[in-house]
């Protein structure tokens, strides 16, 4: 092989590996584009779901709301010896727990870790109304859980369906009234029940 050729063939082998190079290094800064450019993406993603600060706090007190209600049920239906009570309990159970399911998926959602015990302050309601004898602990189950908390709970939802920023939680909110109010009635007509007992000597 004379010299002419071998420089020929030398320098294509240089500028075949310049070429190589230059669509290793178009390659390389595509990829990292495309990586930047869907990181852009969920990041925009997960600020479009960020829910407002009193949006936030209704998915979190509602949370709260629901597991004190599973709970006093739970606590309910093990100690009393009322078939009305257990049935009430039981019936709030499996209501609380569907809403409960709904809750979770839609602050999933929105970004917002819900808790999973009852706040210190309904965790002591709790603990005391199980210290109650059992027909003490009827009465007051039935008015404190049945009643009350419902009322409370009914009065946070129906603030969100109005005022709530955002449109998914304005329907959850919605949604949810009609068995709250559901509840509400059939505790109210259970403390009625129990209230129309003779007390036992």
């Amino acid at each position: 092989m004379n010299t002419a050729n071998k420089k020929y063939i030398g320098k294509v082998v240089v500028e075949s590996k310049h070429r190589i190079a230059a669509h290793n290094s178009v390659s390389r800064y595509m990829k990292l584009g495309l990586c930047v450019s869907l990181l852009g993406f969920s990041l925009s993603n997960a600020l479009a779901n960020e829910v407002a600060d009193g949006d936030k706090k209704f998915l979190m007190a509602a949370a709260d709301a629901e597991i004190t209600a599973i709970n006093a049920a739970k606590y309910a239906y093990q100690k009393s010896t009322s078939r009305d009570v257990k049935a009430y309990a039981a019936a709030a159970v499996t209501e609380q727990t569907k809403m409960r399911t709904k809750l979770a998926k839609l602050a999933e959602v929105k970004n917002v870790a819900l808790p999973d015990e009852p706040s210190r302050l309904h965790a002591q309601k709790i603990t005391a109304l199980n210290s109650l004898d059992v027909k003490s602990f009827d009465v007051a189950y039935a008015g404190d859980i049945g009643i009350a908390a419902h009322k409370e709970t009914i009065a946070m939802f129906r603030n969100a369906e109005k005022n709530a920023q955002d449109a998914d939680v304005k329907v959850f909110a919605s949604a949810s009234l009609p068995a709250l109010e559901t509840q509400l009635q059939a505790a109210e007509k259970l403390k009625e029940t129990l209230d129309s007992k003779p007390a036992k000597r």
